[in-house]
């Protein structure tokens, strides 16, 4: 990502609320201070603001407000901010990211800034939401000649896109490098009790979308996510899908944004156990819904593509495995990877703007908002169902897990790790029904799964690095493809390492966790069920 010219930054500010910024200059130009701080006008500016994002909120959405300001006679500059909350003493901080900006350009081709902006806006255009006009007052803070902030009063007028509505703010805000210096904090609780001002309750941006008649959606909601032993399976089933469908679709601003690798993560797992509920309460579910799980395989598959050379990444560059000749080869192979993430996160992004990611979101969403069916196996208690869904989990990663030796093949590992992982999704998704049995067993799984997962890891690093050098080899220096194939040597030599704490990780998943959890089914199952279907 290009970081030209760019400015990405904290920014540490009181927000307060004005009745009278005439009386605010008097305190910071009177002689009644006792603060010990230099404080001096620093000049007049007209500023305007104009807001953007996309018919969907995608920048809202991902957590970020995106504007570009022209100050007169000083150019103009495209920003994104960290959409944040101030705490009760008005104190805010939060991310910026600024780039120049050409006049009467989008800021979209604002570099740094604009890129990011690509990423979330996606095949959606940017639109104007509302402009602000300020006339600013600056006056910098200082102290012995170190300069510790300014502040900023201002006078504003937000307007509607049509011009047709307008509303007048007066605010003074603080902004400093250090809200923790000492007299800062003298400085801003005179200024507080001098001219009576109070923490600002809204930003410009929520001012601004008041005044322009925007109502930004809220987190998307589908209904009920609460069930319990009352519950029948469709009600269980589809508390469980809507839960997790949200944490899915929360991450996406994240993910398209690509700076945290652990939002996309977060959403690989949120969509892996949308995709275990599907699989584990399928006898409930309406055949609509469960016909879509191919297209959410298909997004998971897609980004499974760059989790894995995230996770391939981190493990080279943080040196675990260190083979002979490393060095400025390992910096090559970090290289080679790096361009194949890029490849797969180009892939990822025309993936999530594609029509085939949009019909399933908007399918799944309606078939969640429309809930159960009223097929007999959706009325069915869930204190019937539970058993067989539990205990056919809990069959299969015993059925995989009995015979394995330190000699078996990885895939064997790697089945009992996808059975381990749905048998701890369905002890998770049951839990408000069975409580600490369940709670007990799953935590047990999680040992188990870490176990396994990194085995499954180094055994993925060394068949991606085996085979990034049979298709580098011909274009990379020989010393090169000798390092990948010293560091695929080396993390299947750790991978066989793991092993030797497989034995132990499963066995803490036999015996009375199971069996505890097994007789609370019992008693709690209803008397006088019927077949299950």
């Amino acid at each position: 990502m290009s970081e030209t010219a760019a400015q990405d930054h904290r920014e540490i500010e009181w927000q307060f609320d004005a009745a009278d910024l005439d009386a605010v200059v008097g305190f910071l130009e009177g002689s009644g201070r006792d603060d010990g701080l230099s404080v001096e006008p620093a000049g007049d500016l007209r500023i305007v603001d104009t807001y953007y994002d996309t018919s969907d909120w995608r920048v809202m959405r991902a957590g970020y407000a995106a504007r570009v300001r022209r100050v007169e006679g000083d150019g103009a500059e495209a920003t994104m901010k960290l959409l944040a909350r101030g705490d009760p003493s008005g104190l805010k901080v939060r991310r910026e990211i600024s780039c120049p900006v050409g006049e009467g350009e989008s800021p979209l081709s604002a570099g740094a800034v604009g890129e990011r902006l690509g990423y979330l806006a996606g095949n959606r255009k940017l639109k104007v939401l509302f402009e602000v006009r300020t006339r600013r007052r600056v006056y910098e803070i200082s102290l012995g000649g170190r300069r510790l902030g300014e502040v900023a009063l201002d006078d504003t007028r937000v307007f509607s896109p049509d011009g047709g509505r307008e509303r007048e703010m007066m605010r003074v805000e603080v902004e400093v490098e250090d809200a923790a210096h000492p007299a800062l904090g003298s400085f801003v609780d005179g200024l507080r009790e001098a001219c009576g001002l109070e923490p600002a309750t809204r930003s410009k941006f929520g001012t601004g979308l008041e005044v322009a008649g925007l109502e930004p959606p809220g987190p998307p909601s589908f209904g009920p996510t609460g069930f319990g032993a009352g519950s029948t399976t469709g009600e269980a089933a589809f508390a469980v899908l809507r839960r997790h469908f949200a944490e899915f679709l929360s991450h996406e601003g994240g993910v398209r944004l690509g700076e945290d690798p652990e939002e996309l993560h977060d959403m690989r797992v949120a969509g892996r156990r949308v995709r275990a509920a599907i699989k584990l309460f399928d006898r409930a579910l309406p055949v609509k819904l469960r016909s879509l799980e191919r297209d959410l395989g298909w997004i998971l598959g897609v980004l499974g593509g760059v989790r894995d050379l995230d996770v391939l990444l981190e493990k080279v560059e943080g040196g675990e495995v260190d083979p002979a000749g490393g060095g400025e080869g390992t910096g090559r192979v970090v290289e080679e990877i790096t361009k194949r993430r890029e490849e797969a996160r180009r892939e990822l992004l025309r993936a999530l703007d594609s029509r085939r990611y949009a019909r399933f979101v908007g399918s799944f969403s309606e078939l969640l908002r429309a809930g159960p069916t009223s097929s007999v196996a959706a009325r069915r208690p869930v204190l019937e169902s539970a058993p067989r869904i539990l205990g056919g989990a809990y069959r299969r990663v015993r059925r995989a897990g009995d015979g394995l030796t330190p000699g078996s093949p990885a895939e064997d590992f790697h089945r009992l790790r996808k059975r381990a992982r749905r048998l701890r999704y369905a002890l998770e998704f049951l839990e408000p029904v069975y409580g600490k049995p369940a709670r007990r067993l799953a935590r047990r799984l999680k040992g188990l799964q870490d176990v396994l997962g990194e085995h499954q890891d180094a055994f993925a690093a060394a068949g991606h690095l085996r085979g990034l050098a049979l298709e580098s080899g011909r274009r990379l220096p020989a010393e090169v493809v000798f390092v990948m194939g010293a560091l695929s040597g080396g993390w299947r030599e750790k991978a066989l390492g793991v092993r030797e704490d497989f034995p132990a990780a499963y066995d803490r998943l036999r015996g009375k966790r199971w069996r505890r959890l097994e007789a609370k089914m019992e008693r709690m199952k209803p008397s006088g069920g019927g077949r299950e279907v």
